[in-house]
């Protein structure tokens, strides 16, 4: 079906789009948070140039059949592109969103992959951002826990961080005192 990827069966990139759409508008109607996961594989480049598209693809879907066991009905995980996942977590807060995303995260950490007779451990890392705390439209939020994401594999790798407001400047402290 056109809704999903091929590869990992999770919806795919259109189907979240129009998906966030309508969740984003009934959290506004409804005033309830909707949480968002940002997921991307650490360094599965290497892994695809080390061992081939193969192995690679054999390792999406699996992180595939990881996402989708490990949410709600009313959740919506998608492959975002490459090696890129997102879940929308409708009804959740932060606390919520990062237990989750650390049971992912410590999920994918505990498999062993054999590659011929390599053995490779995959990890994850991710950011998580709520609607209304750290945005207030869809796309600043997804920006959000896209940010947090970047920090996460900044900090290196394998963790999963919340979306921080970066500290307001107050304007007042920028004027001379005399």
């Amino acid at each position: 079906e056109r809704h999903f990827d091929f590869l990992t069966g999770l919806h795919n990139k259109q189907t979240l789009e129009t998906t966030f759409s309508l969740e984003f508008s009934r959290a506004e109607r409804y005033h309830t948070k909707l949480a968002i996961l940002v997921l991307d594989l650490d360094c599965f480049k290497e892994i695809n140039d080390r061992h081939g598209h193969l192995a690679g693809d054999r390792m999406l879907q699996h992180i595939g059949n990881i996402l989708a066991q490990s949410i709600r009905s009313f959740d919506t995980a998608a492959r975002f592109g490459g090696d890129e996942f997102v879940i929308l977590l409708p009804e959740t807060d932060k606390n919520e969103a990062l237990e989750l995303a650390e049971r992912i995260r410590t999920k994918i950490n505990r498999e062993m992959f054999v590659v011929e007779t390599s053995e490779i451990r995959l990890t994850v890392s991710g950011g998580v951002a709520v609607y209304p705390d750290d945005a207030l439209s869809s796309k600043e939020l997804f920006t959000c826990a896209d940010k947090a994401l970047y920090q996460a594999k900044h900090f290196g790798k394998n963790i999963v961080l919340q979306h921080k407001p970066e500290p307001r400047r107050d304007s007042r402290s920028d004027t001379r005192s005399i």
